[in-house]
């Protein structure tokens, strides 16, 4: 069994923005042959770019997220009878945002037997099972994955600067139960 990997990289500056890019690098693989055809799963990142843009309120909250439609977008299909397991990680190479300062959750209902990370929790360097569904899904679903950076008083904003830049990697991955 093979995974489907997608990987986002994440660039944010601090001061008046924080600015992410997201990439996709790889969205197709086989995951388990079946006797007549072989079982696929997918996985598509929609969204090209995310902006964060720190209000007052947020600054006073110590953290800025963006949520719902405002985040990133996942979608995935399988032709696979048990389903398939969105995953989510750190790269951790590079990254200049600090894992227990990354938060995700999906609001996203899960599909019939699957679950939900329903609540913010710490993006880390092991996988998080962000969504699953326990039967074949297509087309494809979306996934709407909220993204928090919180103590936002704790990285460097020098005021003569411009824009300070930080940086983060996640690692999508698409695996069949």
């Amino acid at each position: 069994m093979e995974d489907v990997v997608a990987r986002t990289a994440v660039t944010s500056c601090r001061r008046w923005a924080w600015v992410a890019t997201l990439f996709l690098w790889a969205a197709k693989t086989v995951i388990a042959p079946a006797p007549i055809q072989a079982a696929e799963a997918f996985v598509h990142i929609d969204t090209p770019s995310l902006t964060l843009i720190p209000s007052a309120q947020d600054y006073a909250n110590d953290y800025v997220d963006a949520a719902g439609s405002s985040g990133i977008d996942v979608k995935v299909k399988t032709n696979s009878p048990t389903g398939l397991i969105l995953k989510v990680r750190s790269s951790g190479a590079g990254n200049t945002i600090r894992l227990g300062d990354l938060l995700l959750r999906t609001l996203t209902p899960a599909g019939p037997g699957g679950t939900a990370l329903a609540s913010w929790t710490p993006l880390a360097l092991t996988d998080l099972n962000l969504w699953s569904i326990g039967i074949a899904q297509g087309p494809f679903i979306s996934v709407a994955t909220d993204v928090r950076i919180r103590n936002l008083g704790n990285y460097d904003d020098s005021p003569n600067a411009g824009y300070t830049f930080y940086t983060h990697t996640f690692v999508f991955t698409v695996v069949s139960p």
